[in-house]
């Protein structure tokens, strides 16, 4: 903590280490699902099963490896960030107290008087402190998604899919709903999508302002998400990675998760009770896409300042295909 106060770029033990607690955490449930066969309808010899899971290796390791990346991503962008942002960790942490989630002292989290000492001296919660708040985050939004319905929904079934290697997709896809983890590992990784996408304060922000449930704010993000294709947005911006200023970078990332938590507030005012969550997507999506790709017609630079100054401080040559005007002009979109 002291080395991050003075500038220093460091994270923490837990961020460092938490490759190595998900692969355990993975091998167990992917050794689970191929050895023992909650479904009871197929059966493997250990020699198959070993070869199987040797075979899902390389692709474990990317799966673990990119949940790191993307911790750490959440914590650079919170980073650039950090003054702005006090208040509502602030907020947050007082509210984890309160409910027994967080003991303050025993995290090392600062107490009021030096939070208020960092608001006066213009300066944020530190990276570790951060990654305190996202562990914690991830565990109260996970318990939170656990005890609703949405880990029974079957729109949410694609979140248990894509959490195994696509060996054990293809040839256990069937049984993979009646994996007797499935509930647990629907919310845990919902979760894990949620705040490293969109921050440690963003569920607790929503409630904050309406008593959203973690339910209804879990189905909104995940159709604001699909309708816009955010996933694809973000992933085109990690692509750029040395290609434009990290600072930049971040900034890109940020506008992206500007837009998903705008439409996910009109998703939650306007579409709540929630039916079909697909049905939802569908209703939206192509219509969104087409949308999209007229804008660039709709909204000049010259007509609009606030895009005219947007494109001026986005114009690095990476970034001056038509495309990624296109997604400017989305960003600037308002939603009401």
């Amino acid at each position: 903590m002291e080395f991050a106060l003075k500038g220093g770029l460091i994270c923490s033990d837990a961020i460092d280490n938490s490759a190595k607690r998900r692969l355990l955490r993975s091998r167990g449930q992917h050794q689970d699902l191929a050895g023992r066969g909650d479904a009871g309808s197929y059966d493997m010899t250990l020699k198959q099963r070993n070869e199987l899971l040797a075979e899902m290796t390389d692709e474990v390791g990317q799966l673990v490896l990119r949940n790191n990346y993307l911790q750490t991503q959440t914590l650079a962008s919170k980073r650039l960030d950090s003054a702005n942002m006090l208040s509502s960790h602030a907020r947050l942490i007082a509210h984890m107290e309160k409910t027994g989630e967080l003991n303050r002292e025993l995290e090392f989290l600062p107490s009021d008087s030096q939070i208020n000492e960092r608001r006066l001296a213009r300066q944020g919660l530190t990276t570790p402190e951060v990654a305190v708040l996202l562990a914690y985050s991830k565990i109260s939004l996970d318990q939170a998604i656990l005890h609703t319905d949405v880990p029974d929904d079957a729109d949410f079934l694609p979140v248990l899919v894509n959490y195994f290697p696509h060996p054990l997709q293809q040839r256990f896809r069937e049984q993979m709903a009646q994996h007797h983890l499935k509930r647990e590992i629907i919310a845990n990784q919902l979760a894990n999508q949620i705040i490293n996408r969109m921050g440690t304060t963003f569920v607790f922000r929503l409630q904050e302002e309406s008593p959203f449930s973690a339910a209804d704010i879990a189905r909104a993000w995940w159709i604001a998400c699909r309708v816009f294709d955010a996933e694809q947005l973000w992933q085109r911006i990690e692509a750029l990675d040395a290609g434009i200023p990290a600072d930049l970078q971040m900034q890109l990332m940020g506008m992206v998760r500007t837009l998903v938590e705008r439409v996910t507030r009109w998703v939650l005012r306007n579409k709540r009770p929630f039916g079909s969550v697909n049905g939802v997507i569908e209703q939206y999506a192509a219509k969104v896409q087409v949308l999209l790709t007229t804008l660039p017609a709709l909204i000049h630079a010259d007509d609009y300042p606030a895009v005219a100054a947007l494109e001026q401080r986005l114009a690095v040559p990476n970034l001056l295909k038509q495309s990624w005007r296109r997604c400017w002009r989305g960003w600037s979109l308002p939603y009401r």
